[in-house]
């Protein structure tokens, strides 16, 4: 079974970086009454943020993949350098979910996956492949 991230995952977290750029322009412009050359980091935070939107967040969603297997599950990651993080299940000790207010409208939910010596948090994917990852790993369990 695998999971990939969806397009709301994508817009959450565009969300997300637009309102942080959005906030750091703002704290940087307040400083423009004292000096015209604080155009200059305003201006690089907004090069940034455009770049973040539009290029890396893409990137990233479109090579994250989490593969659960027979024995393992295996969280693959990365834009530059990929990462692979293989977690057996027979040391998993804990599986649950997480989710915040903005996640929540988007009917998102992110898993925390914790070993003896690691852990693995996958960011927000769909609230019910979520519970279904959750479930299959044998973690937290709903009174439903």
């Amino acid at each position: 079974m695998t999971f990939k991230f969806g397009r709301k995952t994508l817009i959450l977290w565009q969300i997300r970086v637009l309102a942080v750029c959005v906030i750091l322009i703002a704290l940087i412009m307040l400083f423009f009454r004292y000096s015209v050359y604080v155009i200059i980091p305003a201006l690089l935070v907004l090069i940034a943020g455009i770049a973040t939107l539009v290029w890396y967040l893409p990137a990233l969603f479109r090579k994250q993949k989490i593969d659960v297997g027979e024995n393992s599950i295996i969280v693959t990651r990365g834009v530059f350098v990929e990462t692979s993080h293989i977690m057996p299940y027979r040391r998993l000790v804990f599986a649950g979910g997480y989710s915040t207010p903005l996640a929540r409208v988007f009917g998102l939910k992110g898993v925390i996956l914790r070993a003896a010596r690691a852990s693995v948090v996958i960011p927000e994917i769909e609230d019910f492949e979520a519970d279904k990852l959750i479930f299959a790993l044998g973690g937290e369990k709903k009174n439903d």
